[in-house]
């Protein structure tokens, strides 16, 4: 199917178009960073209309002032979006030294997991990244796009739901992530 967007002064129209048979199968992701608190207001519009998506969340900001609270990451999560990774405190990872990198992504997602979430990607904050760190077999990042700029989400593979990678074991086990 190919979806047709027209854009009427604060209006935004979709509808299918006529596709060849041929045509491959449109797929459009909705996906929101940083987990603002705003971003409720899309979530509610989603829901109306049974659109699924993916919030990105940085774990260290949940429950802020400005940024979404546990229960409000419970309540995406029932209406059927995923909650993804953005790292702890939403750092530019290219800038940090690998030590540092991967406790950005290791306690976040560790925190996603104990809070109940089975986050299947991640999100580079700043949709930066570099070949070093998407490289990283202990964090093991399967790219869709090359080294740079990336608006494809990667995903994580080997590290599902109750099942932390040894590499990261010890970083989770420090208990410096907040809602402990």
């Amino acid at each position: 199917m190919t979806l047709t967007l027209a854009l009427v002064p604060g209006v935004l129209l979709a509808g299918p178009a006529q596709a060849a048979a041929d045509d491959p199968p449109t797929v459009v992701s909705l996906t929101f960073d940083d987990g603002n608190s705003d971003q409720m207001a899309a979530a509610a519009i989603m829901k109306a209309h049974s659109m699924p998506g993916t919030f990105y969340v940085n774990s260290g900001s949940i429950g802020q002032s400005g940024f979404l609270t546990r229960a409000q990451l419970d309540a995406l999560a029932a209406d059927g979006h995923e909650i993804g990774g953005h790292t702890l405190n939403h750092t530019d990872l290219t800038t940090l030294p690998n030590d540092e990198a991967k406790r950005q992504i290791c306690l976040d997602r560790a925190n996603l997991i104990d809070w109940g979430f089975a986050p299947r990607s991640f999100a580079f904050p700043f949709a930066m990244t570099s070949t070093a760190i998407a490289q990283r077999p202990e964090l093991r990042l399967q790219q869709r796009t090359q080294p740079g700029r990336h608006r494809v989400p990667v995903r994580l593979r080997g590290l599902r739901q109750g099942r932390v990678r040894p590499t990261c074991q010890s970083l989770r086990d420090q208990g410096s992530r907040p809602g402990r």
